[in-house]
C-alpha cells in the first residue's frame, strides 16, 4: 500500500458488519495525498472519522459510485 497511488477506503458500517479493522487501517494511511474515502448514509459510528476528514479537508463520497470515480479522477483516468 505504500506504493499505491490511491488507497481506496469503502466504509459501510452495520450493527452486522462493524468494520473494526477500518479504524487502524484508515488511521495508518489518512494522511498519504491519494486516499478517496467514501461511506453511505446509513452507515453507522462513522461520525469520529468523518470529524477526522473534515478536520483536515478530506472528502469523503456518499456512494461507492462516486468514491470510485473520485478514486479514478485522482489516477487520472476519464471517468462519468
Amino acid at each position: 500500500m505504500s506504493k499505491a497511488s490511491c488507497i481506496v477506503f469503502w466504509i459501510d458500517r452495520s450493527e452486522e458488519h462493524p468494520a473494526f479493522t477500518t479504524n487502524i487501517e484508515f488511521g495508518e494511511w489518512f494522511q498519504k495525498a491519494g486516499i478517496v474515502v467514501g461511506m453511505p448514509d446509513k452507515a453507522i459510528k462513522n461520525d469520529y472519522l468523518k470529524k477526522r476528514m473534515d478536520s483536515l479537508n478530506i472528502p469523503y463520497y456518499k456512494t461507492l459510485e462516486t468514491t470510485l470515480n473520485a478514486a479514478l479522477k485522482k489516477l487520472k483516468f476519464n471517468s462519468r
